[in-house]
C-alpha cells in the first residue's frame, strides 16, 4: 500500500479542478473538500471527524473556546462575485459559525470570511423571504476577514 501525502493529493486535486473547468466548462464537485482542508491548514483549526458533531466541520478557539465551525467553499470564475450565492447552510447543524472559503479559478484561496450564527439569523429574521438566499458578497460586507492571501 502506498501512503499518499494528503497535501499533495490536494494540489493534484486543484490542478485537475481547474483543467477539467476550462475544458468542460463544468466544475468537479471538490469545492466543499478543499475549503475544510484550506480552512483548516490556514486558520489552524481542529477538524472534526465522524459524526460526533452535527453539520460542524471544525473547532477553533480563534473567536470563542471550543466553537463549533462549518466551512463552505465557493470558487469565483470571474471578478464579479456580486452575483454569486452562498450555498445552503444545515440549520440543523450545532455550529456557532460560518466561515466562507473563496478560491480563484485555479482553486487557490484567496481569502477566508467568517460570520456568526447570531449575526445570519438577524440576517435571515430581517430577509423577505422564507428561503432567503445570501450573495457572497453580501456574506464577505456582513463578515469577518479570516485570511487573505497577500
Amino acid at each position: 500500500m502506498v501512503a499518499y501525502s494528503v497535501e499533495k493529493l490536494m494540489t493534484q486535486t486543484r490542478r485537475l479542478a481547474k483543467d477539467y473547468h476550462e475544458t468542460t466548462g463544468q466544475s468537479l464537485p471538490v469545492t466543499a473538500e478543499l475549503a475544510r482542508f484550506d480552512a483548516v491548514r490556514l486558520l489552524g483549526l481542529t477538524p472534526v471527524t465522524g459524526e460526533s458533531l452535527v453539520g460542524v466541520d471544525a473547532i477553533s478557539d480563534r473567536w470563542q473556546k471550543g466553537e463549533s465551525i462549518l466551512i463552505k467553499g465557493r470558487v469565483i470564475f470571474t471578478n464579479e462575485i456580486r452575483k454569486e450565492r452562498l450555498g445552503q447552510l444545515n440549520y440543523n447543524g450545532t455550529w456557532q459559525r460560518v466561515l466562507l472559503v473563496l478560491f480563484n479559478s485555479a482553486y487557490e484561496v484567496t481569502a477566508i470570511y467568517a460570520v456568526s450564527r447570531n449575526d445570519i439569523d438577524s440576517w435571515l429574521s430581517e430577509s423577505k423571504s422564507k428561503r432567503a438566499t445570501m450573495t457572497v458578497a453580501r456574506f464577505a460586507k456582513m463578515g469577518e476577514l479570516a485570511w487573505h492571501d497577500k
